[in-house]
């Protein structure tokens, strides 16, 4: 369609008058990108918090970061920016936006459900190693801290009334103990003037034993049981004051109880076990012990125990345990977090895999998890986990691969410090080691094919028989392996990405770890350049990733630690050019519109940042959005144009838009106003604005739906289109519309930078 306009006349003022890019009045929209969730959560879930409610929010302290759940365990997330590796967390059960994480050295606190935190200094964290929290039962912005004794021995134990934000250290706990548990006493027949005051602490150290304070921790009684060092600490309430049942865990793994207030001690758990709590649930008086042989449960006031392990799995060593008013159970183990809404009777596996890394195809994606030896499968609906081998065997797994011609399954990384593969024939049910003999490094990856599905490639790096090699292919599948001798092969160098492409079919490209990519175009029996890589990256850096377009094949993306490099010319020698600084460990050229062939997304070193460009690289746009960080790796699923992010938190998928945007261009008062549709699944528009051949402006990153030209200098025709992209892909470009400037109206630019618009309808 046309339109034309004709220039008014123009009023220029050297000192007002600038050229302005004015966009529709609209807000960006974020990067949308979908959680598929994951069967696994990480290692050593260390403590659990949960509000009340039968779907309660979840505060997880697993191995490296505090996970949060705000649908009872259906999915996780990363809150802010916690510092790494927190050993505790407490939430207001009543207000679950206020929780407090504490760990080696650092206690935060957040009021907004742990988006924002705030860092707690001083006395309370100096030389802070151990730590553990309880709440009040009736005034639960009442919170308590104990904490290893460190030197003035006035600082185990600290309170709060304003849910953690600021610390009040009890200086009359003076024993020299580390503080293991804290139990307030339950609440049902208390008198109101002892509520929120009576606290039992158990510690071990020089000064063991179990405390109680009647005033909140102003003042303590003597302690009991102080020949032992004690673990936990928790109250029945029978009947206030004189007949409430105590049960406490010691270091021995013994538990014993006493009926009167500590004056006598029964045993009612033999010694044998690592038991690390004891907790009750105050709606029916269960007993619950958490210990490396999984959970423990009485109901009839610790006479008996009997294990509760149903769905436990083999991850039976339970760091933590917590129970909430609604009778949820949560158990964090090992390998994973376990969830009960049966007293115990069966379990749930409700964590989230640390994925590292991720494929797909247009009916299933696997993933495999960086440290506890898990295969993943999620068909659409839900997630089946398969162990690669058995329990404690040590891998540290780096990639999951299918061969989309036998449905064979395959994993590598490092198993017992050697490097191995790991190949499954039946869908991920067993796994077989493969039979290479190697000493130390690793394997990083493997890659099948896309047409020729036998043959296949492993890269890495091992010794085999006292010599370093890096790269092997298979001619069956993946059944047995050859090491090739590619031209970097030197002691220690390892290839970290390796692609082969559809349509050169012997064409590979490899990256190295010292900071090169190597092309082949006869499946690696030689090297294009020799000995020479195709591009040297400089010295001291590191090449961790290579990718091509798999439309417009002569495109080719390389990142590593000193940015990101782009070919033109199928990647030969002396055509790249670095089209992004900055240090990135994974590139992928994802599916794009069939115009280019070519879209990158690429993510920073430190996996808390993924950006994408659909120019080339010219300019890069930030497509982060709600994924979670640390992201690990990606995988472009070319059949149906969706692009998947491995994270710790598990996997994520974000689909190219679809569609072509229809234009129009009005005059909307004096200005030129372009006008498109919006497209599902868009995330921004790539906009562009020719005259005659010349590119005349291009705009990649518009939100809006609008457009207002300032770049019509000269009279003539102008011709524009737009297209719809977000991450994973951009969409064709739209009919070009076009619209006339009266070439009466030709301004001539010296000096001056003018505002060219206000055309009026001609």
């Amino acid at each position: 369609m046309k339109n034309n306009f004709l220039l008014s006349k123009w009023i220029i003022a050297v000192i007002a008058v600038t050229a302005i890019t004015i966009f529709s009045i609209q807000f960006a929209k974020a990067q949308t990108w979908t959680s598929l969730n994951g069967p696994q959560v990480g290692k050593n879930v260390k403590d659990v918090a949960l509000s009340n409610g039968a779907t309660p929010t979840i505060y997880a302290a697993d191995n490296s970061y505090l996970l949060k759940s705000t649908d009872g365990a259906a999915s996780f997330k990363a809150t802010g920016s916690v510092v790494n590796t927190p050993m505790a967390t407490v939430c207001q059960p009543d207000n679950a936006a206020n929780v407090v994480a504490g760990g080696t050295g650092f206690l935060w606190n957040s009021i907004d459900g742990g988006s924002l935190w705030s860092f707690k200094s001083g006395y309370v964290i100096d030389n802070l190693t151990s730590v553990r929290f309880a709440v009040s039962p009736i005034t639960t912005a009442q919170m308590y801290m104990g904490r290893n004794y460190y030197n003035d021995n006035s600082k185990a134990f600290w309170k709060s009334i304003n849910s953690g934000v600021d610390w009040d250290r009890m200086e009359n706990f003076y024993w020299n103990t580390t503080i293991k548990d804290i139990s307030p006493y339950p609440v049902q027949d208390v008198p109101q003037s002892q509520r929120d005051n009576i606290l039992w602490v158990c510690g071990s150290g020089t000064d063991k034993g179990l405390w109680k304070s009647n005033n909140a921790g102003v003042t303590w009684d003597s302690p009991l049981l102080d020949t032992d060092n004690l673990i936990s600490v928790a109250v029945m309430h029978k009947a206030y004051p004189s007949n409430s049942h105590l049960y406490v865990v010691k270091s021995t793994g013994e538990v014993v109880k006493s009926t009167n207030n500590g004056a006598d001690w029964t045993p009612v758990f033999a010694a044998g076990n690592t038991v690390r709590f004891v907790r009750i649930n105050t709606n029916n008086n269960y007993i619950y012990l958490a210990t490396n042989n999984g959970v423990y449960r009485s109901t009839n006031e610790g006479s008996s125990f009997s294990q509760v392990n149903s769905g436990l799995g083999t991850d039976i060593n339970v760091l933590s345990l917590a129970v909430n008013s609604s009778n949820v159970l949560l158990a964090g183990t090992t390998g994973s977090m376990y969830k009960s809404t049966n007293n115990g009777v069966t379990w749930t596996n409700v964590g989230i895999m640390n994925s590292s890394s991720v494929f797909a195809t247009s009916t299933s994606v696997w993933t495999v998890s960086r440290d506890n030896s898990y295969v993943g499968t999620y068909t659409g609906s839900s997630w089946t986990t398969s162990q690669i081998l058995s329990p404690g065997a040590n891998i540290i797994s780096e990639q999951v691969h299918r061969n989309q011609g036998n449905g064979a399954i395959f994993t590598s990384g490092t198993y017992n410090a050697n490097a191995e593969v790991f190949r499954s024939m039946d869908g991920g049910s067993t796994f077989s080691v493969d039979a290479l003999t190697t000493t130390g490094g690793k394997f990083l990856g493997v890659k099948t094919h896309p047409s020729t599905y036998t043959q296949m490639f492993m890269f890495g790096g091992t010794t085999i028989s006292g010599v370093w090699k890096s790269l092997f292919s298979s001619a069956n599948s993946g059944a047995a392996w050859n090491a090739l001798s590619p031209p970097w092969e030197t002691s220690g160098v390892y290839v970290n990405d390796l692609i082969e492409l559809n349509i050169s079919t012997g064409r590979l490209y490899a990256a190295t770890s010292n900071g090169r990519i190597y092309r082949s175009d006869d499946n690696g029996a030689t090297w294009v350049s020799g000995s020479s890589p195709v591009l040297d990256m400089g010295s001291g850096n590191i090449a961790y990733s290579v990718d091509a377009a798999t439309i417009a094949t002569t495109k080719v993306y390389a990142a590593g630690t000193n940015g990101i490099w782009r070919s033109t010319n199928s990647g030969s020698l002396g055509t790249w050019t670095q089209v992004k600084t900055g240090s990135y460990k994974v590139v992928t050229v994802c599916p794009a519109n069939q115009m280019t062939g070519e879209q990158a997304a690429s993510v920073s070193t430190d996996g808390s940042a993924l950006y994408y460009t659909v120019n080339g690289g010219s300019s890069w746009i930030n497509g982060t959005g709600n994924l979670p960080p640390p992201i690990n790796n990606l995988y472009s699923d070319l059949t149906s144009a969706n692009l998947y992010a491995a994270t710790k938190y598990g996997i994520y998928k974000i689909t190219a838009p679809t569609g072509l945007p229809t234009t129009t261009t009005t005059a909307d008062g004096f200005d030129v106003k372009l006008e498109w549709n919006a497209i599902a699944n868009a995330s921004g528009y790539h906009l562009r604005i020719y005259k005659g051949a010349q590119l005349v402006t291009e705009q990649n990153s518009l939100t809006g739906l609008s457009y207002y030209p300032t770049c019509l200098v000269t009279g003539g025709t102008y011709f524009w289109d737009v297209a719809a992209h977000n991450p994973a892909g951009e969409t064709n470009f739209s009919t070009q519309s076009s619209f006339t400037v009266s070439a009466s109206q030709t301004i001539t630019q010296n000096t001056i930078t003018l505002n060219n618009r206000h055309p009026v309808l001609s």
